[in-house]
C-alpha cells in the first residue's frame, strides 16, 4: 500500500526512481554467531539472558535421517536454528543494523514526505528499496549491503534480485543495466506475493484477474469431495477469504463489479454443489446470532478494508507513513472525507487509484446506509475544510484547553453545557474570537436545534485513540448490520405455522441457541436446517409440482407441513413421546415437549442453562435421526435415539478430556451414565 503511493507520487513528480527487490541468499542460514551475539548486547540486552539464547548456538550438532537411516552429527557454524520459536525475532534484530544502515546514509535517497525519507519496505527477509537518484543511490545501497554482508554472512543473489524502474529516461536505464546485474523488470515485481507494475492501472489485471483463477481452479478440485452443506462454508471462510483480504488490504483500490459477482457465483456453485441455492444468499450473509450462517460477503469485506483505512485517517495520533503520504498528496488531511457533507474539491485526488477507491467506496457507502450522519458530533474544528478559519489557525486544534477540538465540544447535552464553557475564565482573546468564529459555522450546520445525539457505532470506532485489535471485521460487522438489519424471512413462516409473536430479541436467542447447540457441527447443521426451512415436506413439494399430493408420506393423512412432518404426525407423535418418557427418567424430572422446543429450541429456561444441558443433547440426538428416513413410513426407533445420545456422549467425553474444566462434563452427563448401568440398553 506505501509502495503503491510512492509510485504515485514519483510518476506524478517524474521524480527518477526505481524499485529494488533483494533477493537473500539462505537468508535464516547464513546469520553469524559472532555478529548475532553482538547484535543482542547492542541492544540493550542483560549479559544472563544473551548468554541464554546464546546457550543455543554453543556447538550444536544436528543430523540428516535419509530412508530412516541417520547420517554422522555434523556441527553447525552459522544461522538460525530452524523450528525456534526466537529464530525469526532474532533475525529481524539483526536485518534491523541493516536497515538503519540504509536509512541514515543521506546518499541513499528515497522520497521524502513532511521531511520524512521513505526508502526502505521490510518484512523478514524480504527487503524492498525505493530509490530516487539511482546513479548515485544504488551504487552506495549496494556497497552497504555488502558491508553488511562482511559483518553478518548476509549475501545478496543479484540473479535473482528484481529492478523495476518507476520513472527512468531510456539513457539512465541502460546506463544502470550495464552497471547492476540485477534481473531488471520490464512491467512488474513481485513483493510479499503481490504484483507491483510499473504501469499502475495494470495492478488488477496483474492481481486479481489470476486469484479469480486460481480460486476457480482450486474450488473445482474441492467439488468432489464429501464435505457438507456448513463444511463448505466453513471453507470459504477459512481458504478463501484470507487471499482476497490480503488483496483488499494489500492494493486497496476500486474493483469492477465483476469481480464480485464472478466470486460470488464460484461460491454459490461451490456450496449448493451447482444446484439451485435453497437459501438467499443475504440470509447466509447473516452473522449466526442474526440467523444466517456467517458466509462472507466479499464485497462488503472490500468495504470493510477500504473504510477501516479512512478510520484510521482519523486517529490523530496516528504516525504510520502510508497515512503522511496520502494526507500530502491529498494537501489536506483525508480524514475530510468522513466529516464533510460533500466531496471537497480542495482535496487533490488526481490519479492516485488507492485515494481514488477510499473516496468512491465511503460515498456510497456512506449514501446507502447513513453510518456516519451529517453533521458528526466529531467533526474537528481544525483542518476542516468546511471550516476555513480552522485550516488557517493552526491554533484550533487545541483551542480551550481542549485537545483535538471537535463540535461535541461545543454544543451541550440535554444535561450539560458545552465542554468548552467550562474554562472560560482562562479563555483569552483570540479564544474569544474563535468562539465567534465557531457561533458562525453552527448557524450554517442544520441539525444542530437539539441536544448532541447519541454516537453510531462506525462513530464510536472513530472517537477512539487508537486502532482496535481486528479493526475490519469489526468495521465488516457494522456494515453487515447495517445491510441485512430485517429478520430472515423464515421467522414469518415459523410465526405462521406455530401460531407464534416472538419479538425480536426472542428470535435472536433462538439463533444463538441454535449456532451453540452442540460442539458437533452435524447437529448444528441439522437444527439450523430445520430453523432455515432448508427440508422440503410434502406440502412444499406439492407448491412446486413435484409431487401430485400434498399428503403426508408417512400417516398420508393429513397435509406434510414442516411441523407436522417432525412432529404431530402420529407416527412420528409417538416416537416422541416415548423420547419425552425415557428423557423424564434420565433427568429425574417431568418433561415436556412442545414443537418450539423441538423445532427451534426455544423454552422458557435460561438460554446458557438450555445449551448447556443435557436435554438439549437428547433432542439434538432425536432430530437428527428424522431426515435420515425422510420418506419412509417408519418413524425412527428408540434405540436408534439411544445409539444417537451414545454417539454424542463419546464425543463430548473425548472434547473435555482436552478441556481444563472436565468436571462439567461429568455433572451435565451423569444422569446419562445412571442410566445406562441401571437398564443395560446399549
Amino acid at each position: 500500500m506505501k509502495i503503491i503511493n510512492m509510485m504515485c507520487w514519483a510518476k506524478e513528480h517524474r521524480t527518477h526512481s526505481l524499485l529494488l527487490s533483494t533477493d537473500a541468499e539462505k537468508a535464516f542460514d547464513r546469520v553469524h554467531w559472532t555478529f548475532l551475539k553482538k547484535v543482542l548486547e547492542n541492544s540493550g540486552m542483560g549479559t544472563r539472558f544473551i548468554n541464554k539464547i546464546m546457550a543455543l548456538y554453543t556447538i550444536p550438532r544436528a543430523q540428516i535421517k535419509i530412508n530412516g537411516i541417520l547420517s554422522e552429527p555434523f556441527t553447525i557454524r552459522n544461522g538460525t536454528r530452524q523450528g525456534c520459536p526466537l529464530s525469526p525475532l532474532l533475525y529481524v534484530l539483526c536485518m534491523e543494523h541493516l536497515l538503519i544502515a540504509l536509512r541514515q546514509n543521506p546518499d541513499i535517497t528515497g522520497l521524502t514526505i513532511k521531511g520524512e525519507p521513505l526508502k526502505i519496505a521490510a518484512f523478514a527477509d524480504d527487503l524492498l528499496l525505493f530509490l530516487t537518484k539511482p546513479l548515485i543511490s544504488l551504487p552506495i545501497a549496494m556497497k552497504e549491503l555488502k558491508n553488511y554482508g562482511d559483518l553478518s554472512n548476509y549475501k545478496i543473489n543479484m540473479t535473482k534480485s528484481e529492478a523495476l524502474p518507476v520513472v527512468l529516461p531510456g539513457k539512465l536505464l541502460t546506463q544502470l543495466k550495464n552497471n547492476f546485474k540485477f534481473h531488471w523488470q520490464t512491467e512488474k515485481i513481485q513483493y510479499l506475493g503481490v504484483h507491483i507494475p510499473t504501469d499502475l492501472h495494470k495492478i488488477y489485471e496483474y492481481n486479481h484477474k489470476p486469484l479469480l483463477s486460481n480460486l476457480a481452479t482450486q474450488l473445482q478440485s474441492w467439488n468432489h469431495n464429501h464435505f457438507t452443506w456448513t463444511g463448505r462454508i466453513n471453507i470459504i471462510k477459512m481458504s478463501i477469504l484470507p487471499k482476497l483480504l490480503y488483496l483488499f488490504q494489500t492494493l486497496p483500490i476500486t474493483l469492477p463489479k465483476s469481480f464480485f459477482h464472478q466470486t460470488e457465483h464460484m461460491v454459490s456453485q461451490f456450496i449448493w454443489t451447482k444446484k439451485k441455492a435453497r437459501l438467499k444468499k443475504t440470509i447466509l450473509y447473516k452473522p449466526k446470532e442474526k440467523g444466517g450462517l456467517g458466509l462472507p460477503d466479499f464485497f462488503s469485506y472490500y468495504q470493510a478494508s477500504i473504510v477501516s483505512k479512512l478510520v484510521e485517517h482519523t486517529y490523530t495520533a496516528n504516525d504510520k507513513q502510508w497515512i503522511k503520504i496520502e494526507n500530502q498528496w491529498a494537501g489536506h488531511p483525508l480524514a475530510n472525507v468522513v466529516w464533510n457533507k460533500e466531496k471537497k474539491k480542495e482535496l487533490h485526488i488526481g490519479q492516485n487509484s488507492q485515494i481514488q477507491a477510499l473516496t468512491e467506496t465511503w460515498k456510497n457507502l456512506n449514501k446507502e446506509y447513513n453510518l456516519i450522519p451529517f453533521p458528526s458530533p466529531l467533526i474537528p474544528l481544525g483542518d476542516n475544510l468546511d471550516f476555513p478559519p480552522g485550516i488557517m489557525d493552526k491554533g484550533m486544534n487545541n483551542a480551550f484547553g481542549i485537545q483535538n477540538l471537535q463540535l461535541q465540544h461545543v454544543l451541550a447535552t440535554a444535561t450539560e453545557p458545552p465542554a468548552i464553557m467550562i474554562n472560560k475564565d482562562t479563555w483569552t482573546k483570540k479564544d474569544s474570537w474563535r468562539h465567534l468564529q465557531i457561533k458562525n459555522f453552527l448557524k450554517e450546520l442544520h441539525n444542530l436545534q437539539q441536544p448532541l445525539r447519541p454516537l453510531t457505532d462506525l462513530e464510536r470506532l472513530c472517537n477512539r485513540n487508537t486502532s482496535p485489535k481486528h479493526l475490519i471485521s469489526t468495521v465488516y460487522k457494522i456494515i453487515i448490520q447495517s445491510k441485512y438489519a430485517n429478520l430472515p424471512h423464515f421467522t414469518r413462516t415459523w410465526a405462521q405455522e406455530l401460531q407464534i409473536d416472538l419479538a425480536e430479541e426472542e428470535w435472536e436467542r433462538i439463533f444463538r441457541t441454535v449456532a451453540k447447540c452442540s460442539i458437533s457441527n452435524k447437529f448444528q447443521e441439522n437444527s439450523y436446517k430445520i430453523l432455515s426451512y432448508w427440508y422440503r415436506t410434502p406440502t412444499q413439494l406439492y407448491k412446486m409440482r413435484l409431487i401430485q399430493n400434498d399428503k403426508c408420506w408417512r400417516c398420508n393423512g393429513e397435509s406434510g407441513t414442516i411441523s407436522h412432518i417432525w412432529y404431530t404426525c402420529p407416527k412420528v407423535k409417538t416416537f416422541w413421546e416415548q423420547i419425552e418418557q425415557i428423557s423424564s427418567e434420565i433427568l429425574g424430572c417431568q418433561i415436556r415437549f412442545s414443537p418450539q422446543m423441538i423445532l427451534l429450541l426455544h423454552t422458557d429456561k435460561a438460554e446458557k442453562i438450555f445449551k448447556k444441558s443435557l436435554l438439549m443433547q437428547l433432542i439434538l440426538a432425536a432430530k437428527i435421526l428424522i431426515p435420515r428416513k425422510w420418506r419412509n413410513d417408519d418413524p425412527p426407533t428408540v434405540e436408534e435415539w439411544l445409539s444417537s445420545v451414545n454417539e454424542i456422549y463419546l464425543m463430548e467425553e473425548i472434547t473435555s478430556s482436552l478441556s481444563p474444566r472436565p468436571q462439567k462434563f461429568i455433572e451435565t452427563w451423569q444422569p446419562w451414565v445412571s442410566y445406562l448401568n441401571t437398564h443395560d440398553k446399549l
